[in-house]
């Protein structure tokens, strides 16, 4: 195999089987996970299965679930009976989509996964699948549009795929972030309301103890005008 190149872009991240550190991230990777209590072993198994369903190729469902080789995966995917380029490439996205969702939330180290994902900021991924033979570059896989015909389609939607869960997980850091936010402003304030009662109570307390010696005083000056009153009768 001809190693591929890789371009000097600072605005893209690049995913390969191996060689870095955003490797992890590739579909190849290794990286068991659960949809509907059923396991898979990688991203790259759970999409050449869910193409062998959709065209209800239970057979090739069966080898593909056998398997762990991304070679095999990718060969066994390529003879999928009843296959139709068109429909598949309307569920291709949606389906690396749901393999990246479901590693966030099943797979063992999927806080590892979700980490390393948002770690690649803003910018555009584009995935670069191991070729046999290829003389292709990087640059010139990363222009290739995802709908374009040919074997890279299987997977030129993963980059766009982990885009769409990366926004997902903002958005959801995001909202944890204000949640999280509203709680302790709420808290701030009942302890404030719960200090502002103290506070009240402790003053009917003292309104009250001063009435009740003013009440006091005043029983006291009528009973020893009362006194008077009848030493003077007498």
């Amino acid at each position: 195999m001809m190693p591929l190149t890789r371009p000097q872009d600072p605005e893209a991240v690049f995913i390969r089987d191996q060689g870095d550190v955003f490797s992890a991230l590739s579909p190849t990777q290794i990286r068991p996970f659960t949809n509907y209590s059923i396991q898979f072993i990688s991203a790259h198994q759970f999409y050449q299965c869910a193409k062998a369903a959709l065209f209800v190729d239970q057979e090739s469902v069966n080898l593909i679930m056998a398997t762990t080789d991304p070679k095999e995966l990718k060969r066994l995917g390529s003879l999928v009976k009843s296959y139709k380029d068109d429909i598949w490439r309307m569920k291709s996205l949606g389906v690396w989509v749901r393999a990246f969702q479901q590693i966030v939330k099943t797979s063992k180290n999927a806080k590892g996964f979700r980490n390393l994902l948002l770690a690649t900021g803003e910018r555009k991924i584009t995935y670069v699948p191991s070729i046999d033979n290829s003389t292709l570059t990087v640059s010139l896989l990363h222009d290739i549009p995802n709908k374009q015909p040919g074997n890279v389609s299987d997977y030129s939607a993963v980059g766009e795929a982990l885009q769409e869960v990366r926004s997902a997980l903002v958005r959801r850091s995001e909202l944890e972030a204000a949640k999280a936010q509203e709680q302790q402003q709420q808290q701030e304030q009942e302890m404030e309301q719960e200090q502002e009662q103290k506070l009240d109570s402790a003053k009917q307390d003292k309104n009250l103890s001063s009435n009740k010696r003013k009440a006091g005083s005043a029983e006291l000056r009528q009973y020893e005008e009362r006194a008077d009153k009848r030493a003077k009768q007498q």
